[in-house]
């Protein structure tokens, strides 16, 4: 797995010659063709506490905790709000709201139901079938 600050870091290695004699390299060693999977967004919130991510968690099990995070965070930061932006424009309000919540689900709530659900995400290895991870 690899990390990189910005798309155009991502994708200058990608196109570098250095990469290029890597994989050059590893496929005399593979079984298979090389298999690439980008990661972004909320996939990026589910690090397995401990260990680095070697296989990402199923997408909609990324989606499911997800939405067990947000909907009720959203739910109390309506509530906790809404007395308090009677004056403010109504296209002004979502953006109070998101600005308010991303920081809060990325910083407590992910971690926190990431921790929780660990089995839920990411499965004991002797729960694979044969054939491998899902």
């Amino acid at each position: 797995m690899s990390h990189f600050a910005s798309r155009a870091a991502a994708d200058a290695w990608l196109a570098s010659q250095a990469r290029a004699q890597l994989i050059a390299e590893a496929d005399l060693h593979a079984a298979g063709d090389l298999k690439t999977r980008y990661l972004s967004g909320l996939e990026g919130w589910l690090a397995q506490p401990g260990a680095p991510v070697l296989i990402p968690p199923a997408r909609w099990k990324v989606a499911v905790l997800s939405a067990v995070g947000i909907v009720p965070l959203l739910e109390a930061v309506s509530y906790l709000l809404a007395p308090r932006l009677d004056g403010v424009p109504v296209w002004a309000r979502p953006v109070i709201s998101v600005v308010l919540v991303i920081p809060l689900m990325q910083y407590a709530v992910m971690p926190l139901l990431t921790r929780a659900a660990r089995r839920f995400l990411y499965p004991p290895v002797a729960a694979w079938p044969a054939a491998g991870p899902p």
